[in-house]
């Protein structure tokens, strides 16, 4: 024979044992959800930092690429100033002047291809 006493107890026992089973699968299933997302954020993140990095790593390669190439022109542009111009001194007066080979004038200014210095080195601005 089974109670009734007995049968009301294995069912509340039931009830109460699929309520526990239930929230403690959802608990998991959240942790899990939270656990997923958490390492799928990490991942997103850790590809985004490396895109950065190569973006930021292109970025220093062309600031420096623009750098040499503009040391590179002023340089060519001043090799073609010494070839077209010459410095030389007034006898009588000391003051400096400059003939231009391709036009055959003189010049009481200084081109603007030449530093102030008188001694042909390249005019050089700092790069940002």
């Amino acid at each position: 024979f089974k109670s009734k006493y007995a049968e009301s107890l294995k069912h509340l026992y039931d009830n109460n044992l699929r309520t526990f089973l239930a929230n403690i699968s959802t608990k998991i299933q959240g942790l899990l959800r939270g656990h997923h997302c958490r390492k799928m954020i990490r991942g997103e993140m850790k590809n985004s930092i490396a895109k950065l990095q190569e973006l930021e790593t292109h970025l220093y390669s062309t600031k420096i690429q623009q750098c040499l190439r503009s040391y590179l022109s002023r340089k060519k542009a001043l090799n073609l100033a010494k070839e077209r111009y010459a410095f030389f001194f007034e006898p009588r007066t000391e003051e400096p002047y400059w003939y231009d080979f391709y036009t055959k004038t003189i010049t009481w200014e200084m081109p603007k291809f030449i530093e102030n210095s008188h001694d042909g080195h390249i005019k050089y601005h700092r790069c940002p």
